[in-house]
C-alpha cells in the first residue's frame, strides 16, 4: 500500500468519488513528509479494515450510508425556480407522484456499460462497446416523477438504486410479474405516496442540443422522512417507501454534496 501524494488533480464528484489527473498534475510516491508518516502507521492498525473495504467493495455508491440534511439546507422548491443561476445539487422535502406515460419503468442496458440495447430480455448477446459477451441484458430502471412542497412543482428522473427505494421492486421483478400477468399498479402506489414525504437530493445538469439549452433533474438520494435525528438509510436496504414514516421534525446531520 503505497503513500501517494497528488497534486493539483482533477476531482469528480458526479457518483461518489473519481480522480484524474490534468496536464499540470504531480504524482509522488512515498513522500517524505509528516502526513505520509502519519498514514502509515494508520493503515499498519487497520489492514484488516482496509482489506474487507476492497474485499467487499464497500467503496461502491450502492454500499455506502446516506446521512439527511440538517433542516436548514433543505431549500423550497420556488426558491429553486426562481433563481437565475442553476443550481447543481440541492436538497428538498416534498411528496412525490411517479408520471403515468405509456412507456415501462425501465429500459434493457448491457451490464457491462450500461448503455440502452435494442436486445430482449434473457437473450444472449455480445456488446457492440465492450465487447463482451453476456448471457442476457439488465433491466435498469429510469422513470420521471412531479415533486411538490406546497410552493412549486418539479419534475425530475428517478433511476436506478433510488428507483428501487421508491417501488420496493427491481427491473427484473417488474418484468417477471409482466410475464405472470402478476397485478402491477402504479396507481396504488401513487396513492400511497400522497401519504408521505421524502427527503430527496437532486442534481441539476444542463445539456444543449441544436441550439436549445435541457435542464435534466435527477433524485440522487431518497431518503424517508423519520422522527429520529439518528436516523441513515442505505440503498441496500430491503425496506420498501410503503414502510416510510410520514413525520419529520428534528434536525438531522448531513454528508455535505
Amino acid at each position: 500500500m503505497p503513500i501517494i501524494l497528488g497534486m493539483r488533480l482533477s476531482v469528480n464528484t458526479f457518483y461518489g468519488l473519481s480522480i484524474g489527473t490534468m496536464p499540470n498534475s504531480t504524482i509522488l510516491f512515498e513522500s517524505p513528509i509528516p502526513q505520509a508518516k502519519q498514514l502509515m502507521i494508520w493503515i499498519n492498525n487497520n489492514k484488516e479494515y482496509i482489506e474487507s473495504v476492497v474485499t467487499e467493495k464497500l467503496y461502491e455508491k450502492a454500499k455506502q450510508a446516506i446521512a439527511p440534511p440538517l433542516s436548514f439546507q433543505i431549500r423550497k422548491i420556488s426558491q429553486i425556480l426562481s433563481l437565475i443561476e442553476m443550481v447543481k445539487s440541492f436538497w428538498i422535502r416534498a411528496t412525490l407522484k411517479i408520471i403515468d406515460s405509456e412507456h415501462r419503468l425501465y429500459f434493457v442496458a448491457f451490464p457491462g456499460c450500461s448503455r440502452a440495447s435494442g436486445r430482449a430480455y434473457k437473450y444472449e448477446f455480445t456488446c457492440f462497446y465492450c465487447n463482451n459477451d453476456f448471457p442476457s441484458p439488465k433491466p435498469l430502471l429510469l422513470f420521471q416523477a412531479d415533486l411538490y412542497d406546497g410552493t412549486g412543482n418539479l419534475r425530475a428522473f428517478v433511476e436506478h438504486n433510488e428507483a428501487k427505494i421508491l417501488l420496493g421492486m427491481s427491473g427484473e421483478e417488474i418484468i417477471e410479474a409482466e410475464q405472470h400477468e402478476r397485478e402491477f399498479s402504479l396507481d396504488s402506489i401513487n396513492e400511497q405516496f400522497k401519504k408521505l414525504q421524502f427527503l430527496l437530493q437532486i442534481r441539476t445538469s444542463k445539456n444543449e442540443l441544436r441550439g436549445r439549452v435541457f435542464v435534466r433533474h435527477t433524485i440522487i438520494a431518497c431518503l424517508p422522512t423519520s422522527d429520529s435525528s439518528s436516523t441513515s438509510h442505505s440503498s441496500e436496504e430491503k425496506s420498501t417507501s410503503l414502510h416510510m414514516h410520514k413525520d419529520h421534525e428534528a434536525d438531522i446531520a448531513m454528508i455535505e454534496s
